[in-house]
């Protein structure tokens, strides 16, 4: 096949502009008992991440997500933009995350974040509140999947509904 077919055809294929057409992302919140700890696994697409981010920077155009020239500050700059727009309240009290880092979803167009709430002990209620992304798209939607043992609650939030709560089952 000549050149220009495959040019052609790459052409057809490879979507140009946004490399995704919805906006989305799910958190995963579980309780450890065992730990006395809340874990969170925020999967986010790293474009909207990176847009998110860098909307509020007026020194710097782009971070570099994910690429041999990311950023130094990324890491400092993904755990400001999460701690400001994703927040857990145990029995009222916020709940103050260590950043544990991130990795790229097989896809390599997402980023999975880990973060971590420690000295958890014997909640009762959880209150979630999350942003993610509400203030650059119109139509974001944020999933949260929280576990407890025994337990298994969906919860889908979106620009106008940013809050939501489980209590815990004994």
């Amino acid at each position: 096949m000549p050149v220009i077919w495959w040019s052609l055809l790459l052409y057809l294929l490879i979507p140009t502009g946004r490399y995704h057409d919805f906006h989305m992302s799910k958190t995963e919140v579980h309780f450890n008992e065992q730990n006395k700890s809340i874990e969170v696994s925020l999967h986010v697409f790293i474009d909207d991440l990176e847009l998110a981010i860098v909307s509020d920077l007026p020194d710097i155009d782009t971070l570099y997500l994910a690429t041999s020239k990311e950023h130094q500050l990324a890491d400092s700059l993904i755990q400001d933009y999460l701690e400001n727009h994703f927040k857990v309240k145990v029995d009222h009290e916020i709940v103050s995350f260590n950043f544990l880092g991130k990795e790229e979803s097989n896809d390599l167009m997402a980023f999975w974040c880990y973060m971590e709430g420690v000295g958890i002990t014997d909640p009762k209620k959880l209150e979630f509140e999350n942003t993610i992304f509400t203030e650059i798209f119109d139509d974001q939607k944020n999933l949260i999947v929280f576990t407890a043992p025994g337990q298994r609650e969906f919860f889908l939030l979106d620009g106008s509904r940013i809050k939501s709560q489980a209590a815990l089952k004994p």
